[in-house]
Parts: C-alpha cells; structure tokens; sequence
C-alpha cells in the first residue's frame, strides 16, 4: 500500500478517480494527498503533467490551504506559516467542517469549485500586493499566483456562511 492509499484509508477518504465531488475534512495535513489524487485525475483525462503541475501547485493548492486554514479554522489572513498555525489551530479546536470540492474537467477544460464553511471574506478588501505599500505584505499574493496559472478565478460569499471560488484551467 502506498503511503498516499495509508492517509486516504487512516482519513476515511473518498478521492476516487470517478468521483467529482470530494469531501474533504478540515485537516491541512491531508492537502498533499488531495493535490497528488487531483493531478491522477486529470491526468487520466488526458492531461500531461507539465499542462497541470502549476496550475494544481499555485492554484488548487493555495485555495485548499485557504479554505480549510483561514475558511474552516478562522485564522487570519495575515498569519505567517500558515500550514504551522492551522495544525495548532486544529489541535485546539476539532470541527466537523468540511471543504467541498467538485471537478468538471474534459481534455480541454478543467473547472473546480472548492467550498468552505468558515464565515467568508470579500475578496475586493485584499490589499493588492503589486502596489508600493503592500510589498512586504504577505496577505494577497496568492491570488496573484493563482491568476497566473488560472484561466479564471470567481469568489462567492455564501450564506448564511462559507466562501465559495470556483477557477477554470482552460487547455492552450
């Protein structure tokens, strides 16, 4: 058994290669596993793994972490070692919230919505780390990232609570 197959198995799992809808616990230690099963997936679609490392990397990374450290686990945005601060935030707290995740995907597109239920943030209040003063910030770059490596990235607001980003990856 491979150590990813021990982690889905020992974290009651459902990544199945058939499945588009995946329900993941609020643990950041599992966003590893879901990457890789994710680049399996679309890999069997017919993706090549050059096509979809950066976007699965710089992308669907990023919103996992987010939705389950700052989504799930409330800490804030600006929070360095952020992977850090969410294993002590869920020792402290245990919460059976979950973060949804649906694929559509094709061999020509890729559109995955990630859904948390911690209390949502507006995206438009992020600070653009472009400009002069937010240089040496470190909230707001991952958008950045992630427009680069996306070919469309939409935030919603859910209520009564959950935050919603649905990105497309469409092929070259």
């Amino acid at each position: 058994m491979s150590s990813m197959e021990r982690i889905i198995k020992e974290n009651n799992l459902d990544l199945s290669l058939e499945d588009n809808i995946w329900e993941i616990p609020t643990r950041i230690e599992l966003v590893n596993t879901i990457d890789t099963a994710l680049e399996r997936k679309l890999t069997r679609l017919g993706w090549k793994l050059s096509e979809i490392r950066d976007f699965v990397k710089y992308v669907f990374h990023e919103l996992l972490i987010n939705a389950i450290a700052h989504g799930n686990l409330g800490i804030d945005g600006g929070t360095p070692h952020i992977y850090e601060a969410a294993l002590e935030e869920q020792a402290k707290q245990k919460t059976d919230k979950k973060v949804f995740i649906k694929i559509d995907a094709d061999p020509n597109k890729i559109t995955i919505t990630i859904q948390d239920q911690g209390g949502g943030f507006t995206i438009e209040n992020v600070d653009d780390p472009t400009k002069k003063e937010n240089l040496r910030k470190t909230m707001g770059r991952g958008e950045l990232f992630m427009k680069t490596f996306a070919t469309s990235i939409k935030h919603k607001n859910l209520e009564p609570e959950g935050h919603e980003v649905k990105i497309t990856k469409e092929r070259e």
